[in-house]
This record gives structure tokens, C-alpha cells and sequence, in this order.
């Protein structure tokens, strides 16, 4: 039997909990809001029912400041961002059971980032591309603004458990969370659906601009970060025969801001940090009146000569505008700016993905 606590009180109860007898959501690699909040409150919810699950946020303790809205919305909701489970967290190296049982929010193809000799996937629950992971019981993938409007939506049409405490936190966690991912329930940016407008209501979210205003600056004050933080961020990945590939979302900055900070030394040595052959790094700037999107693409190895012919698919997709740089080093990469603004990193890395799969199926 589990007794009734608040999402606070889970929280504390991660520094004692029996990892040995645990189950664990993890989040999606880059630990943005959406990513933590979903594998927070899931890992609640599941755990109200009776099972115990632990939330495990992808990147390490020391990296999570990086991702600053999640920082300045923990703070604001006096939530114990540091007394979460991270991926450097000893404890998850020691004695887990046998296969680990593994719950999937925000992304659906586990990469296995701990090595586990032997793991079952138990729930999915993502709204990205479905890549067609086999799992046990429950597997919710569909194409909405947020992650945390799925579980929303689960917590509304379950008869959720007796101790799951659905208060002022949990509705401005997720509430939050959805207005920030679909840039405050605006349908000419093309990432809101119904299903999010209706969660937003079901959340009694009051002030809407007010939270959406506040999470936004917070996501985009980078200026105490470096060029390599910037690219360690928020970054995803794929891999295959001969080829890792690093897709970096940059935010919060331009083009020429981010040249401003003379990252050539930064992109290499993130690149051989992350074991990345190319790097294909996405910028947004909606700080600004006038809201931008860039692709950059670092000096790339010549043996590669078909990455043009990628970027000539892409260009037709995304509506890109080369830009043509005088100087070195920028001027050996291809730098486009992004005329389609509401098509963000989701549809990118998909198109980016199937077209290294041609790539190695021809050869």
C-alpha cells in the first residue's frame, strides 16, 4: 500500500528509495521541460498506483543548469530539482533487477545509455515519429504539442490512483510546460493541436502570455553560456554503419550571435567529445521581434560528398536560403536560413535519419 504525498514529497523520497526493486521512466536525451516534467510526473503517477517507478533524467547532474526554463520553473514551483535521479547517478550502476523494467517518455526508441545487460520495455508514452519499439503493456504515440498533454490526458480519463495528488503543482507543471512547447497555444506556429487546448483548459491554467513570456525568457537567457554549452544543451543523435551524427538545437541566439562567440574550436571539440562525423546544428531566435531559423552545417569530411545532395532534398522540404559567407572558417560551411519557421527539429532529424538509412543501404 502506498500512502497519499504530493509531488514534492515524492521527490524527497528519491534519495532513499530501493533502487534494486525500482522500475525507471526515462526522459528523452535532450532533458528539456517537456522531457523532465513527463518523466517526473509519470514516475509519480505510476507510483501512486502501487508500482514503484524512478525518474530518470538523461544528462548528468552537473548538465541539467544548462537547460535554463527547467531551472527557473523548478525554482518557481519550489521543486527540488537537484534531489532528482540523473544518468550519473551511482545508484544505477549497482544490483537492479533483472531484466530492468523501463517506462519511455518524450522519445520511443531506447539507446540504452546505462548499459543495462538486460531490460523490457513496459509503457511508452512520446509524441514523436513512432520508430516501432516493441513494448509490453501501453504504448501512447501521437503527434500533439507536448508529451505532458498525453499524460494529461491519461491522468484525465484514468480514474487516476487514490494517492496521485492532482494539485496547484502538477497542473502548473504540465500546464506550463504545454504553453511553452507549442509557443502559448499558437496555431500559426503549427505545433498546437486540439488536444493540447483542451488539456490547457482541463489544467485551469490562469495567465497564460504571463507563463508562456517567463518560461520563454528563461529558456532563451543563454548569455552565461559557451558556445559548447550552447551545443550540449539540447542535442540529439543517430547512429549507423560509418556514420554518427550529432543534430545540436541551438537556441535563444542568431547566426551572427552565435559566430560572435567563435565556436569553430567549440564544434570540433564537441564533436570528438561525442564521437559526432557530422554535425548538423538547428538555430531559433524567436527572443526578437523578427523570429529566425538556421542551419549550419561545420566543414564536413570531403570524402562525404553526398551531404550537398542531402541538403538539396532538404532545401525543397524546409524552404532554405543558403548564406553565403566571405570569410574563413564559415565560408567552407553551408549556412542556411529556414524560411518554413514552424517546422522545428521533429521534422528535421526524420528526413535527416531516413536519408543516412538510403545512404548506407546504397553502399
Amino acid at each position: 500500500h502506498v500512502s497519499q504525498m504530493d509531488i514534492a514529497n515524492f521527490i524527497n523520497t528519491l534519495a532513499t528509495v530501493d533502487f534494486t526493486t525500482s522500475g525507471f521512466v526515462f526522459c528523452n536525451p535532450s532533458a528539456d521541460l517537456d522531457s523532465v516534467v513527463s518523466s517526473l510526473v509519470y514516475a509519480y503517477y505510476l507510483t501512486s498506483g502501487g508500482h514503484q517507478v524512478i525518474p530518470v533524467i538523461s544528462v548528468t547532474k552537473k548538465a541539467i543548469r544548462l537547460r535554463t526554463e527547467v531551472t527557473y520553473y523548478f525554482d518557481l514551483l519550489k521543486l527540488d530539482l537537484k534531489a532528482l535521479v540523473y544518468i550519473d547517478d551511482p545508484r544505477l550502476k549497482h544490483d537492479l533487477k533483472s531484466p530492468v523494467e523501463v517506462h519511455l517518455v518524450d522519445h520511443n526508441n531506447f539507446h540504452n545509455p546505462l548499459k543495462f545487460e538486460s531490460f523490457i520495455i513496459i509503457t511508452i508514452v512520446d509524441h514523436h515519429v513512432d520508430e516501432k519499439t516493441d513494448v509490453k503493456f501501453l504504448k501512447k504515440i501521437e503527434p500533439v504539442g507536448s508529451c505532458c498533454t498525453l499524460l494529461t490526458e491519461m491522468i484525465k480519463v484514468s480514474s487516476f490512483p487514490k494517492n496521485f495528488v492532482l494539485d496547484d503543482t502538477i497542473k502548473k507543471l504540465l500546464g506550463g510546460t504545454i504553453i511553452l512547447d507549442t509557443v502559448n497555444l499558437n496555431p500559426e506556429k503549427g505545433r498546437v493541436t486540439a488536444k493540447d487546448k483542451d488539456m490547457v483548459a482541463f489544467l485551469e491554467i490562469q495567465d497564460k502570455d504571463d507563463v508562456y513570456n517567463k518560461l520563454s525568457t528563461a529558456r532563451n537567457d543563454v548569455n552565461c553560456l559557451s558556445a559548447y554549452e550552447l551545443l550540449s544543451r539540447d542535442c540529439k543523435s543517430f547512429h549507423g554503419p560509418g556514420y554518427d551524427v550529432g543534430v545540436p538545437s541551438v537556441s535563444g541566439v542568431s547566426w551572427e550571435e552565435f559566430k560572435a562567440l567563435q565556436p569553430t574550436k567549440a564544434i570540433e571539440n564537441f564533436a570528438t567529445d561525442q564521437n559526432y562525423r557530422f554535425m548538423f546544428i538547428t538555430m531559433a531566435n524567436f527572443c526578437n521581434r523578427k523570429a529566425e531559423r538556421f542551419i549550419v552545417v561545420p566543414k564536413y569530411p570531403k570524402k562525404v560528398a553526398r551531404i550537398p545532395g542531402l541538403l538539396h532534398t532538404l532545401i525543397k522540404e524546409l524552404d532554405l536560403e543558403k548564406i553565403e559567407e566571405k570569410k574563413e572558417p564559415y565560408k567552407s560551411w553551408l549556412v542556411y536560413r529556414q524560411k518554413k519557421l514552424q517546422l522545428s527539429r521533429k521534422v528535421f532529424l526524420p528526413l535527416l535519419k531516413s536519408y543516412f538509412d538510403n545512404l548506407t543501404e546504397d553502399h
